[in-house]
């Protein structure tokens, strides 16, 4: 594993009112970006810190990659919500295994 690992966003799914325990975790194991939402905290990690969350998280009920940021593509005149820009998501680079 190289040391330059590059970081990935991950969103951790948890019950209302463990937002502030699970973010004060997540830093605790060494996840940056930490951003609290609902029931939800949102951060950035690398693969060994991932390995730790799953392993070590008592407040955590499912970590998820985030593929895409839809909240970050900008509104259209026109259109009525985000989904309908799923078409010009980058599919296929999520397709690619490895």
């Amino acid at each position: 594993m190289n040391d330059e690992e590059k970081k990935s966003a991950f969103v951790a799914k948890t019950q209302q009112g463990l937002e502030s325990l699970l973010s004060e975790e997540l830093r605790n194991l060494g996840a940056l970006k930490v951003v609290e939402g609902r029931r939800s905290v949102e951060f950035e990690c690398d693969r060994f810190t991932l390995y730790k969350v799953l392993l070590c998280s008592r407040y955590a009920i499912r970590v998820q990659k985030v593929l895409h940021d839809v909240s970050r593509i900008p509104t259209v005149p026109g259109e009525r919500d985000a989904s309908e820009h799923a078409g010009r998501c980058p599919h296929g680079a999520f397709r690619d295994v490895q």
